[in-house]
């Protein structure tokens, strides 16, 4: 009996190591982790990680285009409204985008273009007492809109010719129409539709030193990032700035403006760099209603860049001026500005006009 049971002692326990065994190897199995081919891939890779093109270059400058021309008097004298080739009647007889069509791609393409309005917009009115008056139907203001035109300057000579209420009708049009104007003695704030804003400031003839370094000052405390001086100054067929015109534009330019403006003389006159500005001496006729005929009749568009670099400071960049007539036609004015040929006679004249050859 006893012999018996040591054997089923010993069986049992064969067993109990044949098991053992099994779930010996069955653990193994299930601890020994299997590595695929992309855990490999995964763990031993020692690339470094991939650089965007967009993470080594510099942040780049942002370019802004600002673009002036001269004296733009979109109307009549009284005296001459019947005349068929009258500047309103031309208007008429085509469309408002008429005067600008030659030169409207350098104002669409551009942030804010500027002219200096010689010109009354009022459908009526008494004229003033004086040599030269000029007045254009309100529905004129179409002229500008309808040609990308965003500010208008009317520190001249001519926005009074029709009194208090010709001058009332022209800023109430400007206004209802969203066109910013530029006033004498005064200051406004233009901001471009890709941000940039800028700060202006009108005179005209007369500098209050004064009151321009407030203004000036007052611009910049509002955000001007560039500030641009509208003067009507100088001597009429003059092509040289006098000693007067030196000293206010050096003067706004030590005052903090970026860009001096000049018209009036009604010829073009030379461009100064100053002091990390820009003077335009005078940029003459443009579409300038109120002469058939000028003697002179070169004329330009006045392209400046602005820079605004990564660390948000702002520059003035290249100026590009393409010459021009200030009619399609070589005889008589038809009040449509047109470029001249590059490198031709008179495109060469209206650059020395600009940019005087050294002598």
């Amino acid at each position: 009996m006893k012999k018996i049971l040591a054997l089923l002692i010993a069986a049992v326990t064969l067993v109990s190591l044949s098991a053992c065994k099994e779930d010996e190897k069955s653990t193994s199995g299930e601890t020994t982790p299997t590595t695929t081919v992309a855990d490999t891939t995964a763990t031993e890779t020692t690339e470094p990680p991939v650089t965007t093109l967009a993470e080594t270059e510099p942040p780049e400058d942002k370019v802004y285009t600002l673009t002036f021309v001269g004296d733009c008097t979109l109307g009549t004298a009284p005296s001459k409204m019947s005349y068929s080739k009258c500047f309103i009647n031309l208007v008429k007889n085509n469309n408002y985008e008429y005067p600008f069509a030659s030169v409207s791609e350098y104002f669409r393409n551009d942030d804010c273009t500027f002219i200096n309005l010689e010109s009354v917009l009022a459908n009526s009115g008494k004229p003033e007492d004086k040599k030269f008056t000029f007045r254009g139907p309100v529905d004129f203001v179409n002229i500008m809109t309808g040609s990308s035109v965003e500010v208008a300057n009317l520190a001249n000579n001519h926005t009074y010719d029709f009194g208090a209420p010709g001058y009332k009708s022209t800023i109430d049009t400007l206004q209802a129409n969203n066109v910013t104007y530029i006033e004498k003695n005064g200051y406004a704030l233009y901001t471009t539709e890709s941000g940039l804003t800028i700060g202006m400031y009108g005179i005209n003839f007369d500098l209050d030193e004064s009151d321009m370094k407030k203004d000036i000052a007052l611009l910049k405390d509002a955000g001007a990032e560039i500030i641009v001086a509208a003067v009507h100054w100088g001597i009429e067929k003059s092509y040289t700035q006098n000693s007067e015109q030196i000293s206010i534009g050096h003067k706004l330019i030590d005052a903090g403006v970026d860009i001096v403006w000049g018209h009036h003389p009604h010829v073009l006159q030379p461009v100064e760099e100053y002091n990390g500005g820009i003077i335009y001496y005078s940029t003459a006729n443009f579409s300038f209603g109120g002469n058939h005929n000028p003697p002179d009749k070169d004329t330009a568009v006045f392209s400046q860049t602005v820079i605004e670099t990564p660390d948000g400071k702002f520059k003035l960049g290249e100026l590009t001026v393409i010459p021009c007539r200030v009619s399609s036609k070589t005889s008589y004015n038809d009040f449509q500005p047109t470029p001249y040929t590059v490198d031709s006679e008179a495109y060469k004249r209206t650059m020395n006009k600009i940019f005087p050859k050294s002598k």
